[in-house]
This record gives C-alpha cells, structure tokens and sequence, in this order.
C-alpha cells in the first residue's frame, strides 16, 4: 500500500483551498484481462482491469480510507482542517477539472462560498461537493464503504503483466526468462509486461532492469554467433 498527501487538489481557486490524501495499492492481486478486439492492428484490443476482482484488494482500500479519516478527523488536527470529506475522481470532478475560462469562473464562485459560510461550510461541501455522501456515514456502514470503493476505485495508469515470462510448458506464459516469445524466432519483449506480478513498488526501476538484463542477453547471443 501506498498514501500521499497533496495540499492542493487542483488547479482553479476550490482546488488550492483543499487538500487531499489517496491511496493505491501496490501490489495488486486481482488480475485484468487483455484480448485481441480485432485482427486489424489499428484496432484497440479489448482491456478490463477487473479491479477489486480479489477480495484482498477491496479490504486493504477500505481500510485504508478508514486510516486517512482517523488520521484527518483526529483532535491532533483541530486548527489544521476544517471539513473531513469523501472524495474521488468521478466524471463529474473530471469535467470541471479542465482548465478553462468557464470553469474557472464556476469554482471562482464556489469557493467564495465556501470561504463566507463559515458554520454552513459543511453543509456546502456535503450539499454540492459530495452529493450528501459524509465520510462518518461510510465508516459506520461497512457495506456502504464497499459500495462506495468499488464504484470509485480508479487506476494509476501502470498496466503490467500482459505477456509475462514463464516456462514454455505454461499455457499463460509469452516469453521465457530472457524475454524470447515461445514459438516465435527472433522476437523478444524487454518491458513491463513480462512481469510474472506486479512488483510492491512503482513499476519504473523494474522495467528498467528488465531492459538492461535483456538487453545484456541480446549481446551475449550476438558475441556467441
């Protein structure tokens, strides 16, 4: 698992005035699916993450919003934080997060709201930002939390593990340890995808040193010949 804090969570005048805390998993168990939408290469294959599709994944987010609402509704943090909140990137935060005149000037107006509520403040942002969703309302119903992960869990755009190395006998496996793919002379993948597993960290130095061990097998096959 992995958390972050940001003290600001977007470019217009709402987002400088609030400030997050998120959490991904890094070692993911559920396990996606990629296919061949076409036999025409310019076509998009067919890709579903199946997120949360283990259990272990679910649990390990939920109780990880359980941990940032303990952290952030602490007494510790009375003068820090004003309004505790649930928060994600939905369609409708994806919309207004574009830069533009017009959005601009919407959250221009809103966080002149926010800033002259004073008391009313919580209403406001359970009213208008939330849509009624209060995060002391998802720690006390566990299924509503579950609800509520699964609908707004979202990805951090490091797919891996798509052909994966593997013995030649195993029906799953692309390529062997050296990154040559089974049953195809001449050709080997040196990238994320041959990953087994998704590794516990970011996948960026692993792909790295998959390149470079790779890519030291290619030279001893061309000094060998």
């Amino acid at each position: 698992m992995h958390g972050a804090i940001l003290s600001r969570s977007g470019w217009h005048s709402v987002g400088l005035r609030t400030g997050s805390i998120f959490f991904w998993v890094n070692k993911s168990y559920s396990r996606g699916q990629l296919a061949l939408a076409s036999a025409d290469p310019r076509v998009e294959p067919a890709v579903d993450f199946r997120m949360l599709d283990d259990p272990r994944d679910l649990e390990r987010l939920k109780g990880a919003l359980r941990m940032g609402a303990a952290v952030l509704q602490d007494t510790l943090m009375d003068g820090f934080r004003d309004v505790v909140f649930p928060a994600s990137y939905t369609p409708r935060v994806a919309k207004i997060a574009v830069p533009g005149r017009w959005n601009a000037l919407q959250r221009g107006a809103l966080s002149a709201l926010l800033d002259a509520a004073g008391p009313l403040r919580r209403a406001l942002v359970h009213g208008v930002v939330t849509l009624g969703t209060t995060i002391d309302g998802l720690l006390a119903d566990d299924d509503r939390l579950t609800d509520f992960v699964r609908a707004n869990v979202g990805c951090t755009w490091h797919p891996s593990g798509t052909c994966r190395m593997g013995r030649a006998d195993d029906p799953a496996a692309v390529t062997d340890p050296a990154g040559r793919v089974h049953g195809v002379s001449g050709l080997r993948v040196a990238d994320a995808s041959i990953m087994p597993s998704i590794p516990c960290a970011n996948t960026n130095m692993p792909t790295i040193m998959i390149a470079e061990r790779i890519a030291a097998f290619v030279a001893e096959t061309e000094q060998g010949t």
